[in-house]
């Protein structure tokens, strides 16, 4: 069994990434304060790639691709986030909810 460093918000939100020059739309899933999971249907990723990405109203973070599927990725972000940040993205779906 997987142990992950602390929790993770589960979220499902717009955001965007640039890599190599050329921003992208993505979609991110699960957010905590080393990374989150997100999706992006318009270029492929491999890990270890740099990108930095901007959740909403938060980044641009610098962060790296740990991992990848055929739909989904998995970044680290450079700085871990503050507990705030994270648990903002919490309170936000608490109010749209």
């Amino acid at each position: 069994m997987e142990r992950r460093r602390e929790n993770r918000v589960s979220v499902g939100l717009p955001g965007t990434c640039s890599i190599n020059g050329c921003e992208h739309q993505i979609y991110f899933f699960d957010i905590s304060a080393n990374g989150c999971r997100m999706r992006c249907m318009d270029f492929a990723a491999q890990p270890d790639d740099i990108m930095d990405i901007s959740l909403g109203p938060i980044g641009p973070l610098n962060s790296t691709v740990r991992w990848v599927t055929d739909d989904c990725m998995g970044v680290e972000f450079d700085t871990p986030l503050e507990a705030e940040i994270v648990s903002y993205f919490s309170t936000f779906l608490h109010m749209a909810a």
